[in-house]
């Protein structure tokens, strides 16, 4: 029999840049998000510490991130997710208790889906608080728990120490 041909290499998944400046609330510029976004351009961008500032940071992003959700806060623990991709069902995730905010949205990159979280959980400083951050990760898990067939990317400040192994 003749050989067999060949198949053609199948091309490979789009790539998708991210990014996550930290720019803190009492230092909070537009400039420094602008220049972070015109190095790299990355297609989806989570912010940490938004707050009241969030306004005027936003506006610097330009006319390319025109999809986001955000939950500013005035503690330091707000987010926003913004994306120069197509983006659907962008939604904030709560639960009963107060726990850092998380948003998330599904992100069309070429013929793929994937959803992108941003959080931002409490840092481990007592008992009280690790409670919550193990509560917080087990709300994603729940809420998620079905999203079996779709990628996931979780970004943000995750408080992870040596101290969290229990998470």
């Amino acid at each position: 029999p003749p050989p067999l041909a060949a198949l053609p290499p199948r091309p490979p998944p789009p790539r998708i840049r991210l990014g996550l400046p930290h720019v803190p609330p009492a230092r909070a510029r537009a400039a420094p998000v602008h220049d972070f976004v015109q190095a790299p351009h990355p297609d989806v961008i989570v912010l940490m510490e938004v707050g009241e500032a969030w306004d005027t940071i936003s506006d610097c992003l330009g006319h390319d991130y025109t999809n986001g959700i955000s939950e500013p806060r005035d503690d330091g623990f707000g987010v926003a997710l913004v994306s120069r991709l197509p983006m659907r069902n962008a939604l904030p995730l709560y639960s009963g208790r107060e726990l850092g905010p998380t948003v998330y949205a599904q992100i069309r990159c070429g013929d793929h889906q994937l959803t992108v979280l941003a959080t931002h959980f409490l840092p481990p400083a007592g008992s009280d608080d690790h409670r919550l951050r193990v509560d917080q990760l087990s709300s994603l898990l729940i809420n998620f728990s079905d999203s079996k067939n779709t990628r996931m990317i979780v970004l943000g400040g995750l408080n992870i120490t040596h101290s969290s192994l229990s998470l």
